[in-house]
């Protein structure tokens, strides 16, 4: 009776020890793997993390390499030219143990792919993530580059001297040299058509003319006439926001405008655009300082007769880098010096969809105009005092083909990411 007990009571103890560690297996088990599973969230909420952190940072150096583009002058020449070839890095600028390496290569001229490498130094392991772009600009984006006077139909130059300085003259009719006229140009003599030179007039170009009949000495070899290049319409005041009325930060009615010039000795416009509902007119006794853009409905006439007899007339057209600046008419434009009136400087673009005239008649005085003269037809007459026109491509963009406030020099064309 009593061994039996035994062996019954060693057997009950036998099978709760298997049960004890059974249960403690399981438990172990279940531990071990919320241990697991613990360990994995934590490294995928760090992985996530990191991730996100070499993202921005890879992110970051595309910027900064997209600013260099737009605004360090090596690195926009490169870029625009298709040379640029650089490397760009950035150590623990933005996050504790980060850094970027960003490599961009040019394609084409004003095309580059851009490689941005973010990289995040964690305990035992770097994480990084890798973002590719392309980038582009518009090189020459208007269809007048290079032009430093262009005419719709025939140029016309009487009892003048005209210099032309980086830049071409085109016409896309006749280009005709009256009185013993003397034109030199540091580019071509363009026409879509020809070129004539009457009375011992002289055309010195430095690169050969573009004309059907070039009978011009030192104008050689003649090459076949340029096409047909339409002049670029403007939008003066549509409803659009990228009209000059819309963009204007002032408009004037005629009379509003002719009321600020008597009033104020001398006018200064500082507005990127200042638009005027009709004909501007500077008469002798007038002094007007631009700082931008005059738009006009109707003319814009310097040195309209009329005005104090004895008073002078001055007109001061200033240029600020990344902005338009010049005269816009919808009629004609007119610098008519008269005498003793002194030089004319304008830094700024002539546009007029009738014509443009330069007329210097001062005796005393240069025209210099830096941009471009731009009409359905320009003529130059001053009794062969000095006439300088250097062209400028960005006051000719900034005024023309686009608003004041610039659309990005830079555009991303192309995004990709990889890890």
């Amino acid at each position: 009776m009593e061994i039996g007990f035994w062996r019954k009571n060693k057997f009950r103890s036998g099978f709760a020890l298997i049960t004890i560690i059974l249960i403690l297996g399981v438990l172990l088990l279940v531990g071990a793997t919320f241990f697991t599973l613990v360990t994995l969230e934590r490294r995928i909420s760090l992985s996530q993390g990191s991730a996100f952190e070499t993202y921005y940072l890879a992110e970051a150096g595309i910027n900064e390499a997209i600013y260099k583009l737009r605004n360090d002058y090596d690195w926009r020449q490169e870029f625009e030219d298709g040379s640029i070839s650089r490397t760009l890095t950035r150590d623990s600028g933005l996050v504790s143990g980060g850094s970027y390496e960003v490599q961009i290569e040019a394609t084409d001229p004003g095309r580059a792919d851009i490689i941005s490498v973010g990289r995040l130094t964690l305990t035992g392991a770097t994480a990084q993530r890798i973002v590719k772009t392309k980038v582009v600009r518009a090189v020459n984006p208007s269809p007048l580059a290079g032009m430093a006077t262009y005419s719709d139909v025939d140029t016309n130059i009487n009892m003048s001297v005209v210099n032309i300085i980086g830049g071409d003259m085109f016409a896309n009719d006749d280009l005709d040299l009256f009185a013993w006229s003397g034109v030199n140009i540091d580019g071509e003599a363009l026409t879509a058509d020809e070129i004539h030179l009457y009375s011992g007039s002289d055309l010195n170009a430095t690169e050969g003319c573009g004309a059907v009949n070039c009978p011009v000495v030192g104008c050689s070899p003649c090459a076949a006439a340029p096409d047909h290049v339409a002049m670029p319409m403007l939008d003066f005041d549509s409803d659009d926001p990228n009209s000059y009325k819309s963009r204007a930060g002032a408009v004037y009615t005629e009379e509003e405008f002719r009321t600020l010039l008597d009033n104020n000795n001398p006018l200064v416009l500082n507005s990127d655009v200042n638009y005027v509902e009709g004909d501007v007119r500077l008469k002798r006794g007038d002094s007007l300082v631009l700082n931008g853009i005059l738009v006009a409905d109707g003319s814009i006439i310097y040195g309209d007769t009329g005005g104090a007899r004895f008073e002078s007339i001055h007109l001061e057209v200033n240029n600020t880098p990344g902005k338009g600046s010049g005269f816009i008419a919808k009629g004609s434009v007119g610098i008519l010096g008269r005498p003793f009136s002194g030089d004319v400087n304008i830094e700024g673009v002539l546009y007029a969809m009738d014509g443009v005239r330069i007329q210097n008649l001062s005796f005393t005085g240069e025209v210099n105009i830096t941009g471009s003269i731009i009409g359905r037809e320009v003529d130059f007459l001053n009794f062969w005092s000095d006439m300088n026109i250097t062209y400028n491509d960005e006051i000719l963009n900034k005024s023309l083909f686009g608003p004041p406030t610039d659309s990005p020099v830079v555009t991303i064309e192309h995004w990709e990411e990889e890890y």
